[in-house]
């Protein structure tokens, strides 16, 4: 999954071949078409693939023994970094993210709701402990932080003047923990 991943995300889905990802691979190009008929359907493991590291990621964050501040930019700071990533490589990943949406169009949404669940948990927990002591809606507070910082997780460069940066989230993460401690 790593050889096809690289290919997809270096060449594009156009620009990647079945054949040269088995070459990579040291497979026979009929051996990586028993596990996968199309390349359609290998993007589609490579993407299942991302997904699982996200909830991985997710995981490892939830069970942290650290402050609710450190949980939520550890999170957001991990999905900023892999939003940049393929905004960092316009045009091959638009291409592929495009077509993913056409293969998968549930994808984003999916993604989306990782998302808004796991800041969903992250407030919980810290209301909940008393950390966050200015939380009493979490549900209101999680879909105004969410509006918030979608600026920071759109995947082209074309919807902004001038890239976000980490520490521009940071400053934002901030501010809400402030309003949220009270």
């Amino acid at each position: 999954m790593k050889i096809a991943r690289s290919h997809f995300k270096s060449s594009g889905y156009r620009g990647t071949s079945m054949s040269g990802i088995a070459a990579e691979a040291g497979l026979a190009v009929g051996t990586l078409y028993l596990y996968f008929p199309n390349k359609g359907e290998l993007l589609k493991s490579t993407v299942e693939d991302f997904i699982e590291e996200h909830k991985t990621q997710i995981k490892n964050v939830l069970s942290s023994k650290g402050q609710v501040n450190k949980k939520l930019k550890t999170y957001l700071f991990g999905r900023f970094e892999s939003v940049s990533e393929v905004r960092n490589n316009e045009s091959r990943n638009s291409e592929l993210d495009r077509k993913i949406l056409e293969l998968f169009p549930e994808r984003r949404q999916e993604e989306g709701s990782l998302m808004v669940n796991t800041v969903t948990e992250i407030l919980k927990s810290g209301a909940e402990s008393g950390y966050l002591t200015k939380v009493k809606n979490v549900s209101k507070e999680v879909l105004v932080f969410m509006h918030s910082i979608a600026w920071f997780f759109l995947p082209t460069e074309e919807f902004y003047d001038r890239p976000p940066s980490r520490r521009d989230l940071e400053t934002v993460i901030d501010w809400f923990i402030e309003k949220w401690r009270g």
